[in-house]
């Protein structure tokens, strides 16, 4: 009797922090050993199947305290509407310019281009054989952190 007892609080206890781990105030609640830092973190499939995994966190201060110059100019890369939409398409699969152009996500292949470019430029993009660009593995958290970061708070 004793350890169905003692089963029953263990029970309890784990159910207890299970749901305190997926109440909304959870995510507020920053991981152990990260204090004071800064934190994101996905598993997200796109692209067709394709797979990014993401861990990444700095240091408060080691943020504030850098250079933002190289920052901004990645961000600034994604700061055109016509960009967003190539990259939420690109976030679906790879696609070459022509397409861009056809699906009517860009007027001309010129367009596509220039703003292809400046993705690729400020390194959210690359450019696989045979002409489709896609989405870099490594920018695709970053990128939805950043949109999710602009929803209303």
């Amino acid at each position: 009797m004793d350890q169905t007892t003692a089963l029953e609080r263990r029970l309890r206890s784990i159910e207890a922090r299970l749901s305190d781990l997926e109440s909304p105030a959870a995510a507020h609640i920053p991981e152990p050993g990260v204090e004071d830092s800064v934190l994101f973190v996905g598993d997200v499939t796109y692209g067709g199947g394709r797979r990014a995994r993401y861990h990444w966190h700095r240091p408060a201060g080691a943020l504030t305290g850098m250079p933002w110059d190289e920052n901004l100019e990645r961000l600034a890369a994604l700061a055109h509407p016509l960009r967003g939409a190539i990259l939420r398409r690109l976030f679906q699969s790879p696609a070459t310019a022509a397409e861009l152009v056809e699906e009517d996500i860009v007027g001309s292949t010129g367009a596509a281009y220039h703003h292809l470019g400046a993705l690729h430029s400020g390194g959210w993009i690359t450019r696989e054989p045979g002409g489709r660009h896609s989405l870099r593995t490594a920018r695709v958290i970053p990128l939805l952190s950043i949109i999710a970061a602009t929803e209303e708070h």
